[in-house]
């Protein structure tokens, strides 16, 4: 059984506004959907835990901050940044 990912508001816009600004969209695009897909699967075991159900994933270029709702089936994308190129 998957789970539903939301994303909030400002996280789509940071993301909508990290993909404008970007020389790589594909290489935007292609994080996204990638988070996408691990959060739907089961996002209790993606990226790192933080305090009260969140956990921080990192998929190069994106990195994204989410509550995870394991009752609900539920992840909730709160934040969503650019990791600066090495």
């Amino acid at each position: 059984m998957s789970f539903r990912v939301i994303w909030q508001p400002e996280a789509e816009q940071e993301l909508a506004r990290i993909w404008l600004q970007s020389r790589f969209r594909a290489r935007i695009n292609e994080a996204a959907a990638s988070i996408d897909q691990a959060l739907q699967r089961d996002p209790s075991v993606v990226g790192e835990s933080r305090a009260n159900d969140r956990r921080v994933i990192f998929n190069r270029p994106l990195a994204v901050e989410v509550e995870v709702d394991l009752a609900r089936r539920i992840a909730l994308v709160l934040a969503v940044w650019q990791i600066p190129e090495l």
